[in-house]
């Protein structure tokens, strides 16, 4: 729990750099939190959510893979029912939503479109009203249904 905590510090003076739009100091802070906690979702997609604001997209989109990556081992795991000291009860329900649709916009900024809306439409069938607006901005109808 202590390293936990030292990360978690190093990600909070992440945010508050990026709160500040000095988004190159926050990717330092940020990467020192996942050097120190690696396995925490929160540390990859925060420092994937700098990098987007930083227009570093391809960067953007391997931290909220991993992030998605994390989580996903995570529910395949039985024998982890969110005990490990840092992962409080229930908390991937829906998350997963918002890094599918933030990693669809840097695909998006990357010109990556099918990526994009293959991303859209996870989240959109997951529940994501912004993922469903952001494909009906694109001329795309959302129907469970169809997807």
């Amino acid at each position: 729990m202590e390293r936990f905590n030292e990360a978690s510090k190093f990600a909070n003076q992440g945010s508050k750099l990026a709160a500040q739009l000095k988004y190159a100091e926050a990717l330092v802070c940020y990467a020192k939190a996942i050097k120190t906690v690696s396995d925490y979702p929160p540390f990859w997609s925060e420092r994937g959510e700098a990098f987007s604001r930083n227009g570093q997209y391809q960067e953007a989109i391997i931290d909220f893979t991993e992030a998605v990556y994390i989580i996903d081992a995570r529910a395949a795991d039985e024998k982890e029912p969110n005990n490990d000291g840092y992962l409080p009860f229930g908390y991937e329900v829906g998350y997963d939503l918002d890094l599918f649709f933030d990693r669809a916009m840097a695909y998006h900024c990357l010109g990556n479109e099918e990526a994009c809306i293959n991303d859209l439409k996870t989240a959109a069938r997951d529940g994501s009203k912004a993922a469903k607006s952001a494909l009906w901005a694109k001329g795309i109808l959302w129907s469970s249904s169809r997807f």
